[in-house]
């Protein structure tokens, strides 16, 4: 502006809106962009691969293809039965996330037989979106306790006396929230399960992953529960009430070299467990990888367990007929 000859500057007015869009729009690309790798990689986690388990492994007897529906009565879950000969107790495998009814994938049908010969008859079946069975969403083995409750009232109904749960990683969890809800359920070996759902989800995100932990450790999580509906800050395989008033018999096979889960886990669980039953115990192995105790150690595997059911059931698990 120019006045009798002076010229002045008028200072102008400078607006920040501009930069403050840019700003919030960066945000809003961020927090999409954490949205979407967090959603993605929960679905990965609640949607893992099926594996088809194949036929009916040669050279067991009594082997026959089982359905039974699950708890809600929804969908079908399917398995194999291996009777033993006079044999009154039954073992029921409950396999890992992502796995099948070969609980140890190509070795398993040693360890039936193993367990056959013992007197012990054994149902392997497929949890929920897993193998064969029905069902879309898997939810690391809190919601698959409902297909274990089924697997137990399915062999009750064939009048075994003695049921013992044997579950392998996420099945071990599920083994051991199932039998918090199940007096039938005499014994469980949980081979290689997660203390709490939301520490193995960390260690799951570290592992397999190379996401940060933030924001993602509580990103993924939040997106788990959204698919699979359940509150994985909540959960943990000792959580119930019911534990510390039930004598309930645990073994507990970790190895302390594992890959995915600390053995830390099981010997917190095997403190809790501990206080309603003298009859937990620890095998500790130095197996490699996770949850490959069986396959790495098949000799010493079988005598642990079968050493642990002679404890409990002594010869219970073979008739008395001739």
């Amino acid at each position: 502006m120019r006045v009798s000859g002076i010229t002045y500057f008028t200072p102008q007015k400078r607006s920040f809106r501009k930069p403050l869009k840019i700003v919030l729009l960066a945000i809003v690309l961020v927090l999409f962009l954490i949205a979407g790798i967090s959603g993605y990689t929960a679905w990965l986690i609640t949607h893992p691969d099926r594996t088809e388990p194949g036929s009916i492994p040669g050279g067991l007897d009594g082997a026959s293809e089982v359905t039974f529906n699950d708890s809600s009565g929804k969908y079908s879950l399917n398995g194999w039965f291996f009777a033993a000969e006079g044999g009154t107790g039954v073992i029921i495998t409950v396999h890992g996330h992502g796995g099948n009814r070969l609980i140890f994938r190509d070795a398993t049908s040693k360890f039936i037989g193993e367990m056959q010969s013992s007197g012990w008859s054994v149902l392997a079946f497929d949890l929920r979106n897993s193998g064969n069975s029905g069902g879309n969403i898997s939810s690391l083995g809190y919601n698959e306790r409902n297909d274990v409750l089924s697997a137990v009232n399915y062999v009750k109904k064939l009048d075994y006396e003695n049921i013992v749960l044997l579950g392998c990683s996420t099945g071990a969890s599920a083994s051991l929230f199932a039998s918090a809800l199940s007096p039938d359920v005499d014994a469980v070996v949980a081979d290689t399960p997660y203390h709490d759902m939301r520490t193995f989800l960390y260690d799951t995100l570290r592992t397999y992953t190379r996401l940060p932990s933030f924001p993602f450790d509580f990103a993924v999580p939040v997106m788990v529960n959204l698919f699979s509906g359940i509150d994985s800050y909540k959960i943990a395989a000792g959580g119930s009430d019911t534990i510390a008033k039930r004598d309930l018999p645990v073994l507990f096979i970790h190895s302390s070299r594992d890959s995915l889960i600390p053995i830390a886990a099981s010997k917190k669980l095997l403190s809790l467990y501990s206080v309603g039953s003298a009859r937990c115990r620890l095998w500790e192995t130095d197996a490699t990888g996770h949850a490959s105790s069986f396959v790495q150690l098949e000799q010493s595997y079988v005598l642990n367990v079968s050493r642990f059911l002679m404890e409990i059931f002594g010869d219970n698990s073979l008739s008395d007929e001739p």
